[in-house]
C-alpha cells in the first residue's frame, strides 16, 4: 500500500528527528521496483499495512534487503516469525501468556462451533494465521452462529 489515505501514521515523527540530527531517510515502499539496497547503511521496516495480501513477495523483498550491506532492523529472522501468527505458540510454549487459542487449517462449520464449548465463551474470533489490521478476522457469537 502505497497510499496511507484513511491510516493513522506517526513515521513523520520519526523521519523529522532524524532529519534534524543530519540523517538521511527515504520512505520506500516495500513494493517499490529495483530498489538499490546497497546505496543503504540501515533499513527499517515501518508500516508494512499490507504485506499480508502479498506476503510470499514480501518476505523476497526482505531477503533481498538481507542479502545487501544494510543492516535490516528487525532482522530478517524476526520479521519471518512475526508473519505467521503461530509465533503465539511459540510465546505461550516459553510460559508467556496469551489470549486462549488454537490452531486450524480450514475448519468446518462444526469445528467452529466446537471452539465455543472449548473456550467455553459465548464469542470466538477467527483469524488468518497470516493477517494484520483485522483483515479477514471475525468475531462469531454464539446465538447468531446456528
Amino acid at each position: 500500500m502505497d497510499s496511507l489515505a484513511g491510516f493513522v501514521s506517526y513515521d513523520g515523527l520519526v523521519r523529522d528527528i532524524l532529519s534534524s540530527r543530519a540523517i538521511h531517510v527515504d520512505e520506500i515502499s516495500w513494493r517499490a521496483d529495483n530498489v538499490e539496497w546497497n546505496q543503504y547503511e540501515l533499513v527499517v521496516i515501518r508500516s508494512p499495512w499490507d504485506y499480508q495480501s502479498a506476503w510470499d513477495q514480501f518476505m523476497g523483498v526482505l531477503m533481498q534487503i538481507d542479502a545487501s550491506p544494510a543492516r535490516l532492523e528487525n532482522c530478517l529472522s524476526v520479521a519471518r516469525w512475526n508473519v505467521e501468527k503461530t509465533y503465539l505458540r511459540d510465546l505461550r510454549e516459553q510460559g508467556i501468556s496469551i489470549v486462549p487459542t488454537t490452531w486450524m487449517r480450514s475448519p468446518s462449520v462444526a469445528d467452529l462451533h466446537e471452539l465455543f464449548d472449548r473456550f467455553n465463551s459465548d464469542d470466538v474470533v477467527i483469524k488468518p494465521i497470516v493477517g494484520a489490521n483485522a483483515d479477514d478476522a471475525f468475531w462469531l457469537r454464539r446465538e447468531t452462529s446456528a
